[in-house]
């Protein structure tokens, strides 16, 4: 590989980042030439990125009551209440009509629908806009609004470190932004993945467990084709003890599924921020008969003039195909396929 002295993004010094790039391409191409040169993806388009974990089983004949059992589940139930933050971050100027906020309520209440037994006024709600992440707060049961992602600023660290436990307790991702931002620009691609999280105990996992089975109750709901008018089709669940049997009929009765939750916090809001990506992804999919890589989820999908239109905004690219940089050159609209773009990585 030549050095590209005469690109002005190199810089001047002998060693640029920009070389191997211009060598062997950004990560995309690198892992789609190890697939096959095909590549598929929807760049016009959002593609659905909301998952959680099937149900099984859900019968268990000696579980204990986790509202017993659990001290912090105790806590609450004594105390009357859930206490849930919701952090609001600034960076996104996100407010009280923000779409992720209301999300963020609905599930806030649902699980003090599932702890107190269908009662939604059980959920006591704090908006905040500054947090010390080293800390979890002590003022709340559980927090929303924070992202599970690590970066330089100082999120939660919510990956297990048995050196350095964190104080947080990654429950589950609900909403995924619809940009990617950093230092305040906004890049094309899935942004941050905005998570419910409790206090971390090594000892007592039992709230972060049922807010986990709070969400996953409206996905599951979502992909049987249950809503809130059909909640008594949800089944009853042994897992928590017979305290909650019916938590996830009371989650979907008031909650509703998962396209509920998000349609009526939409509806809501000051709409300054679209679904995006959150969309529940569903228990079967088309799949291609030959390996290929799909590009749109992350904003690294050629042009389409470059490739073709298979269905209604989906686009097939053959990579041995596609010009290289110098041709490309000349196109407009070309976002992150320069593979020397080391300004914009996530265009």
């Amino acid at each position: 590989c030549q050095k590209t002295l005469e690109d002005p993004r190199r810089g001047s010094g002998p060693i640029s980042f920009l070389d191997p790039v211009n060598c062997v391409g950004n990560y995309a191409e690198i892992f789609g030439r190890s697939l096959s040169t095909k590549i598929l993806g929807t760049p016009k388009a959002y593609t659905q990125a909301i998952d959680a974990p099937n149900l099984g089983s859900l019968r268990c004949r000696d579980c204990e009551n986790v509202l017993l059992s659990s001290p912090t589940l105790r806590e609450i139930v004594d105390r009357g209440s859930l206490r849930c933050g919701i952090y609001m971050d600034q960076e996104r100027n996100y407010t009280k009509t923000s779409l992720p906020v209301l999300v963020a309520e609905t599930y806030c209440t649902a699980v003090a629908v599932a702890i107190f037994q269908g009662d939604p006024g059980a959920a006591t709600i704090t908006h905040f806009t500054e947090i010390d992440f080293s800390v979890f707060p002590d003022d709340f049961d559980v927090v929303a609004g924070v992202s599970g992602t690590i970066s330089l600023d100082g999120p939660p660290n919510l990956s297990y470190d048995p050196e350095e436990p964190s104080p947080w307790w990654r429950a589950t991702v609900y909403f995924l932004e619809d940009k990617y931002y950093l230092d305040g620009v906004e890049y094309n691609g899935i942004g941050k993945d905005l998570v419910l999280a409790t206090k971390s105990d090594d000892e007592d996992d039992s709230l972060a467990r049922l807010v986990l089975m709070v969400y996953i109750a409206t996905v599951h709901a979502q992909r049987i084709g249950i809503g809130r008018s059909a909640y008594q089709m949800m089944p009853l669940i042994e897992l928590f003890g017979d305290a909650v049997t019916f938590m996830l009929k009371d989650v979907v009765a008031f909650a509703g599924n998962y396209d509920e939750v998000l349609t009526e916090s939409l509806r809501a809001s000051d709409g300054q921020i679209e679904k995006g990506w959150n969309g529940v992804v569903q228990n079967f999919a088309l799949t291609t008969r030959a390996p290929m890589l799909r590009c749109s989820l992350y904003g690294n999908c050629p042009p389409e003039v470059l490739g073709r239109e298979v269905g209604p905004g989906i686009y097939m690219w053959d990579s041995s195909e596609i010009p290289d940089e110098s041709e490309l050159m000349v196109l407009e609209n070309l976002g992150g396929w320069l593979s020397g773009n080391a300004d914009d990585p996530f265009v």
